[in-house]
């Protein structure tokens, strides 16, 4: 949950519906959110905006956000020492998406306990970003859009979820 993710999008464009579709680890921690920024993959594929910069900007002054992201896109450091960057942009699972994967107990802690790390304060980080995302649907709002919000999770993390839950 990106401060107000819609903010750019609704500056050059005009819509009547937005679906928002989140998995449930977005509303547990900053490693989903604040901390997205400072990965060079996200940057390094954002096209240089003065608006974009601007808003940045506003993020590590009012969001928290690392201020290391604002220098990496002002300077476009992770542009030029992108050693992917003259390779096909192509999304990562492509290589692998018709394989057919084994069940493993083992991978599935693994990638749950990855997608779900330890928080400080689970209460607190659950209600920061479901209102960022009330934040983000207010926004819509007020551009006369109509918001649906979809809240996904795997099989596997669901089961294990509920597993943990049960404790």
């Amino acid at each position: 949950m990106s401060p107000k993710p819609i903010e750019h999008f609704l500056v050059e464009h005009s819509t009547r519906r937005v679906l928002y579709v989140a998995d449930g680890f977005a509303f547990r921690s900053p490693m989903w959110n604040e901390e997205r920024f400072v990965g060079t993959k996200l940057l390094s594929r954002t096209p240089f905006r003065l608006a974009v910069l601007s808003r940045l900007a506003s993020y590590v002054t009012r969001e928290g956000i690392d201020v290391r992201a604002l220098l990496d896109y002002a300077t476009g450091f992770s542009k030029m020492n992108n050693r992917s960057r003259f390779e096909l942009d192509v999304w990562e699972g492509e290589r692998t998406f018709d394989r057919t994967f084994k069940p493993s107990a083992v991978a599935d802690r693994k990638r749950v306990d990855y997608l779900y790390p330890a928080v400080a304060d689970e209460a607190a980080a659950r209600t920061k970003y479901l209102s960022a995302l009330a934040e983000l649907a207010a926004t819509a709002r007020e551009h006369d859009a109509r918001v649906t919000i979809g809240l996904q999770h795997t099989a596997v993390t669901h089961s294990k979820l509920a597993s943990e839950f049960a404790r």
